[in-house]
């Protein structure tokens, strides 16, 4: 879960997804939303920055404990 207080990230309003099948096809595709429909990604570099984007988002996510603890707390405060 990334909370409020994360602040704005990459992915804000472009939701995206990363498709990786294992070898022998090796095939690494993003698949991303936007306003105006959606796009496939399978350029290395592309790929690699949707990748890049979201182990950002990783990083500033909270642990689980903590995802545990706010759900808790938006429970309490209902």
């Amino acid at each position: 879960m990334l909370p409020y207080a994360a602040g704005a990230h990459a992915a804000m309003g472009s939701p995206f997804t990363i498709l990786q099948l294992p070898q022998p096809y090796g095939v690494r595709i993003a698949y991303a939303e936007n306003l105006f429909g959606s796009d496939y990604f399978d350029q290395e570099a592309q790929v690699d920055a949707c990748s890049l984007t979201f182990e950002r988002l990783l990083g500033a996510a909270l642990s689980t404990a903590q995802t545990v603890e706010l759900i808790g707390q938006v429970l309490r405060d209902l």
